[in-house]
């Protein structure tokens, strides 16, 4: 694949990419990813010198941001993996009743419909087109 298959602001995927854009800047808006989700865990600053024990992969919108905005991800999939790992994490470490549980449960839901109503990259709408005409034989 050539430089054209990255998730960037121009070439072929870049109404993919501008719909991830709107996505973050949706989510990171949200007051519960301003005060949980948005920047690293500091795990010495918040006391918890177990969480790198048991989150191997940290992971953090901001760090999603940045990512997407340099051209980090390959796909659409590979930068939704990233945006799900937050919550994962999040409800992994924290039990469910607590508050940063809930709040990523809650985002995640609302990510996951966001997901569902993005565009397809075009050679993928191709293909549904493609398999929807050939019905009509």
């Amino acid at each position: 694949g050539g430089g054209d298959q990255r998730l960037v602001p121009s070439g072929r995927l870049r109404t993919a990419y501008a719909q991830c854009e709107r996505t973050m800047d949706f989510l990171m808006k949200d007051p519960a990813s301003q005060y949980y989700f948005n920047a690293p865990v500091d795990h010495v600053a918040l006391g918890i010198p177990q969480y790198p024990l048991i989150i191997t992969s940290p992971m953090d919108l901001g760090t999603v941001k940045r990512r997407l905005e340099t051209g980090y991800y390959g796909s659409v999939e590979a930068w939704r993996a990233d945006v799900d790992l937050v919550w994962k994490n999040a409800m992994l470490f924290n039990e469910p009743g607590n508050d940063v549980h809930e709040c990523a449960r809650k985002l995640s839901q609302a990510f996951d419909r966001m997901a569902r109503q993005e565009p397809k990259a075009p050679r993928e709408r191709a293909a549904a087109a493609a398999a929807a005409s050939s019905g009509w034989r």
